[in-house]
């Protein structure tokens, strides 16, 4: 009779369990389409997000919650890239994702509008934005579907209060950090 160690079935179960869970259990809305995303910065201040544009001197993109927005949990380990395996796992945003040469503006709320604001130097990545994510806690919030192209948003340099810094990936996603965020902010990743 073929005997199989207990090793490897238990091995090949936990990357079956990973890779439909993320963490082999939790919640069945870890990932899911919500409608707004509710934040949390680090002074403890609440927003719920319906809105969210990049604002830049010659225009603005944005994208609104009635098109929801998904919600995909980050607090987990990223095997995306590893071989065989790696393709039952969603990739998840990375420290190198943040760093000071991607950074492109700074992040503030108003109400339930969250801006990114481009600084001056970075205002010509207007036109490579193709999504929006905003980071927080242990979930990133990205937009669906297409953006919003408009005018200029005017005022957003002075207006709500700053909650963050702005990024953007080599894949047009422009990136929201309100910390604290799991990935940033704990020291398992």
């Amino acid at each position: 009779m073929l005997s199989i160690p207990k090793t490897l079935l238990i091995a090949v179960a936990a990357v079956a369990l990973m890779g439909a869970g993320g963490d082999g259990g939790g919640d069945e809305d870890e990932n899911s389409i919500v409608y707004q995303a509710d934040i949390q910065d680090r002074d403890n201040q609440y927003a719920s997000v319906t809105k969210i544009l990049v604002s830049g001197p010659d225009g603005a993109l944005s994208a609104s919650g009635w098109r929801g927005f998904d919600r995909r949990n980050q607090n987990r380990i990223n095997y995306s890239a590893t071989p065989i395996f790696g393709h039952l796992s969603e990739p998840r945003y990375n420290k190198e994702d943040f760093t000071e040469y991607n950074r492109i503006g700074e992040v503030r709320v108003d109400g339930s509008t969250l801006a990114i604001v481009l600084d001056k130097d970075a205002s010509e990545k207007l036109a490579d934005i193709r999504m929006l994510a905003v980071l927080n806690q242990n979930f990133a919030f990205e937009t669906r579907g297409s953006l919003e192209a408009s005018g200029p948003a005017a005022g957003w340099q002075s207006r709500g209060r700053v909650v963050g810094d702005a990024y953007l990936i080599g894949d047009g996603v422009a990136l929201a950090l309100v910390r604290p965020f799991v990935v940033t902010d704990s020291g398992l990743w």
